[in-house]
């Protein structure tokens, strides 16, 4: 992902290596909201 982080560099945006530092706890917790979320909307649009 070398080119990812030239890109974020160049336009002085922070980038990280998720596999590298791991996924930080609230980005977890707001997947499952979502994913909870899609799936009580599919349930109600069946």
């Amino acid at each position: 992902m070398k080119w990812a982080h030239d890109f974020c560099n160049r336009h002085q945006v922070p980038s990280y290596d998720a596999a590298v530092v791991g996924v930080p706890q609230r980005m977890r917790d707001y997947n499952s909201r979502v994913r909870k979320a899609q799936k009580e909307q599919l349930r109600r649009d069946l």
